[in-house]
């Protein structure tokens, strides 16, 4: 699935749902998330895919090792908050590119390959549909 874990989950743990292009799930995540994930916070957080452009940023995020994956994903919500409306595909790529030119790449690289990704992308999408009745980002509520 394409979730995954800030901090260790329990049964009262939250869910934040977002996408990385979508402008509420960045503000959201800078100003409510990310600070509560600082304080110890657990949270599940698990990427919408709201069309293909997402479905092309999430694949290269989700073949990263998981706690590269939560680097990652704050770097993105980070540089896309600092530029506002002027974020774009082009300077999430920037942002990814930047990143993975600065680590190991055979460290950071999980099992999966982009089929892999693509299809979990797709396949938690689906799931968040059902389960949590999702159709817009951003979503915070508890696990089920």
């Amino acid at each position: 699935m394409s979730t995954f874990p800030a901090w260790k989950l329990n049964k009262d743990s939250n869910i934040f749902i977002f996408s990385v292009l979508c402008g509420d799930s960045i503000d959201r995540y800078i100003k409510d998330i990310l600070p509560r994930i600082q304080k110890g916070e657990p949270f599940l957080l698990a990427n919408f895919l709201r069309h293909d452009a997402d479905l092309n940023v999430w694949t290269r995020i989700f073949k990263l090792k998981l706690v590269y994956r939560m680097v990652l994903v704050t770097k993105i919500f980070q540089d896309s908050y600092k530029k506002g409306r002027k974020f774009s595909m082009e300077s999430i790529h920037k942002v990814i590119d930047s990143y993975l030119s600065s680590v190991p790449l055979e460290q950071v690289y999980s099992a999966y390959d982009t089929r892999q990704a693509g299809a979990s992308g797709v396949l938690t999408t689906v799931a968040l549909q059902r389960i949590y009745n999702v159709t817009a980002t951003p979503v915070v509520t508890k696990l089920k």
